[in-house]
């Protein structure tokens, strides 16, 4: 957690806002799209705005957490190759800084939901195993990608640009209407679900069991290809290197 936290910081060391940036960007991307698409689905009762931030928010952190879980060893180089420190630690230092990002996009979230929108918190205490969630997950994709990508670096470049599209993909901007070619997508897209453990609680107050099926079983899949990838080239990544 001090390594996440420093490398954090380190990023913003010469800024005169300093993490602070990470909430304007934030507001910033929130405010444009809740002007440019919120008369699109401002009808009825529906809350656009929360469904917007919320999504936005959590995206954040899925987008950081693949392309990243690749990379990670890669970034991670010159201490690989001076220390003997377990490679758990570079793992849970990435996962770590973007859960740090995470909580304090939230926070920033959390206030412009409450004054700007329109939420109906139920079940809102399934947000923290969702969180855990999240976070095995991630910790997962680090040693079912990181080991590939150290090896081809193509594999970090090709989910950098899945996640653009992705991103497009997914029920964050627009929302998914049942028996339409965005419901098709949206119902085939796992990070649709990834987004709905935490957003329907916050927005519609129900928890969604198709979701966390959904969720669970992919983290289960992610582990079990992450331990058997890294546990059988776990000992030639710093020759990759």
């Amino acid at each position: 957690m001090s390594l996440a936290w420093e490398d954090l910081k380190d990023r913003y060391r010469r800024s005169v806002l300093g993490l602070i940036w990470i909430v304007l960007s934030f507001l910033g991307f929130i405010l444009i799209k809740a002007l440019v698409f919120g008369n699109t689905y401002g009808g009825g009762d529906f809350d656009y705005f929360s469904h917007l931030v919320v999504g936005f928010a959590l995206f954040g952190f899925i987008a950081a957490s693949i392309p990243g879980g690749a990379d990670v060893f890669a970034n991670n180089k010159s201490w690989i190759l001076s220390t003997d420190l377990p490679y758990t630690v570079y793992a849970n230092m990435l996962v770590i800084r973007s859960m740090i990002e995470l909580a304090i996009v939230s926070a920033a979230a959390a206030v412009t939901v409450i004054w700007l929108g329109n939420p109906t918190p139920g079940h809102i205490w399934t947000v923290f195993p969702a969180i855990l969630l999240y976070y095995l997950t991630a910790l997962g994709l680090c040693f079912a990608f990181g080991p590939i990508a150290t090896r081809y670096r193509d594999l970090v470049y090709f989910l950098q640009s899945m996640m653009r599209m992705l991103f497009f993909a997914t029920p964050i901007i627009w929302v998914a209407a049942p028996g339409s070619t965005r419901g098709v997508i949206a119902t085939y897209n796992p990070l649709t679900y990834f987004l709905d453990i935490v957003r329907k609680p916050i927005n519609e107050g129900v928890v969604s069991e198709l979701a966390w099926i959904i969720c669970g079983s992919c983290c289960l899949g992610i582990w079990i290809m992450g331990l058997l990838i890294f546990s059988t080239t776990k000992r030639r990544i710093a020759l990759w290197l």
